[in-house]
C-alpha cells in the first residue's frame, strides 16, 4: 500500500555517525568546487511536533543556513512533504530553495495549488468517513492529502489504515506512502525527492557534490539517487540507503555548523570539533 521507491538497505545500526566521519566529509568537501546541499524539514531540520503547524525551525540549525547560503560555492534546498508555501514560511531564508510535495511543487508549477480531482475525490472520501475518529488529522496539501495519527489510539489507526488501503485499491492514479506517524496520499506522477534532487544537482553541474540529509522513508529515493554523494539518515535506528547516520536535528544543526566553518576555513575550529567528538579533548 505505501507505494514507496526504494526499499532500504539492511543497514540499521551498521553506518558511521557523520559527525565522528568528519574527517571524510572534510577530505570531498575540500575537493569540490561546489556544493549541493539538500535537507529534509520535520525530523530532520525541525524535531517533530504533535501538530505539524507547531514546528519551527531551531535557531542554530537558521544561523548556520544563513550564512551557507550567502556562501557562492554552495546552492541549498529544502525538500519537504510539506506545500511549497507552508515549508517556506517555515524557512524564511533568501537564498534558500524550497520544493514542498516531496520535490514536486516549487511554487512555479501551479499543481500544488489547486487539487487534483482524484485527490479531491480521495480526501472527500477519507473525511466523510474519519468525520467522527478520534486522533487521525487530515491536511489538504492541494496537490495531495495527508493523514497524521501521532498520538492517536491504535484503533483509530488501524481504522485508517484500512481506509487508505481501499483509496489505493479504488484511486489507481493515486498511491499511498508512509512516513512517521503520517500517510500521505498523492498523484503517481509526483516524481519523489530522488528525482527532484537529482534534476537540481544536474542543473548545477557534475562538478557539485550532492549532500543529502533527511529522515523519513521518503527520503530514501534520493538517498538512492545520490548515492555517489554525502548522505546522512537523521533517524538512528532504522533501515536506509543513506551511507551515514545523525541522531536527529540537533546532530543535524552541528552538522550544518560544522560543514560552515569547513567553508569559511576555519581548520582548526573543524579539527578541535571533529576531537571532541571523538573524546581526544
Amino acid at each position: 500500500m505505501t507505494g514507496q521507491e526504494a526499499c532500504p538497505t539492511d543497514r540499521m545500526g551498521t553506518l558511521p555517525n557523520l559527525l565522528e566521519s568528519w574527517h571524510e566529509i572534510s577530505n570531498r568537501v575540500q575537493h569540490a568546487r561546489r556544493l549541493a546541499l539538500f535537507l529534509d524539514f520535520d525530523g530532520t531540520l525541525a524535531p517533530y511536533r504533535l501538530r505539524p503547524e507547531e514546528s519551527r525551525l531551531p535557531a542554530a540549525s537558521r544561523r548556520a543556513l544563513q550564512r551557507l547560503s550567502r556562501r557562492t560555492r554552495v546552492r541549498v534546498w529544502v525538500v519537504s512533504g510539506r506545500s511549497h508555501a507552508d515549508v517556506s514560511r517555515k524557512i524564511g531564508i533568501p537564498g534558500v530553495a524550497c520544493m514542498g510535495l516531496y520535490g514536486w511543487d516549487d511554487g512555479r508549477n501551479g499543481h500544488g495549488l489547486s487539487p487534483y480531482p482524484a485527490v479531491a475525490e480521495a480526501r472527500a472520501f477519507l473525511a466523510d468517513r474519519l468525520r467522527r475518529v478520534h486522533g487521525i488529522r487530515i491536511e489538504d496539501k492541494g496537490g495531495a492529502v495527508a493523514l497524521h495519527y501521532r498520538g492517536s489510539p491504535p484503533a483509530s489507526v488501524r481504522l485508517a489504515r484500512d481506509l487508505l488501503a481501499r483509496v489505493a485499491a479504488e484511486f489507481r492514479t493515486l498511491r499511498v506512502m508512509e512516513g512517521n506517524h503520517t500517510w500521505e496520499v498523492l498523484p503517481r506522477e509526483f516524481p519523489g525527492k530522488g528525482r527532484a534532487a537529482l534534476a537540481r544537482w544536474r542543473s548545477i553541474g557534475p562538478d557539485a557534490l550532492p549532500i543529502y540529509i533527511g529522515d523519513d522513508v521518503g527520503d530514501e529515493p534520493a538517498f538512492a539517487a545520490l548515492s555517489f554523494g554525502i548522505t546522512a539518515c537523521a533517524c538512528p535506528a532504522r533501515r536506509t540507503h543513506a551511507r551515514y547516520r545523525l541522531r536527529g536535528p540537533a546532530e543535524v544543526s552541528r552538522a550544518l555548523e560544522r560543514l560552515e566553518r569547513e567553508l569559511a576555513g576555519d581548520w582548526s575550529v573543524a579539527r578541535h570539533l571533529y576531537l571532541r567528538e571523538r573524546g581526544d579533548v
